[in-house]
């Protein structure tokens, strides 16, 4: 099945927000609850607050992944990456908003220049 420019393009910014979200709920995981909590839930087989973070990571990084997969057979491998390495912005922006993190005015440039860059490639 041949995929449209939109369509790619589409796919790999949903894959972008799937990792993204992953990441932030990876970071709550280790930071809130820890690892040791998630074996100690995941020994006693309980459903508890940190497995489903885990269950959430995991589905939402396979999900992400298979949109990933499938950008690929429509789209540039380059461009294809570079829409999905995009998640760095995203995160940033998640981080900001829900845990909290601030970001130097260096580290603001940066980021816009990482979305800046990606702008440039995909037109």
């Amino acid at each position: 099945m041949a995929l449209t420019n939109e369509t790619w393009l589409l796919l790999a910014l949903f894959a972008m927000v799937c990792f993204s979200i992953s990441a932030v709920l990876l970071k709550v995981l280790v930071s809130e609850h820890g690892l040791d909590a998630l074996l100690q839930s995941l020994l006693k087989l309980s459903v508890s607050t940190p497995v489903q973070y885990a269950l959430g990571i995991v589905v939402l990084s396979l999900v992400g992944f298979a949109a990933f997969m499938t950008a690929l057979q429509g789209g540039k491998v380059a461009l294809v990456n570079a829409v999905a390495s995009l998640s760095t912005v995203l995160v940033a922006v998640l981080s900001y908003v829900f845990l909290g993190d601030r970001f130097s005015l260096k580290e603001i440039v940066a980021l816009g220049l990482a979305l800046a860059s990606l702008v440039l490639l995909a037109l």
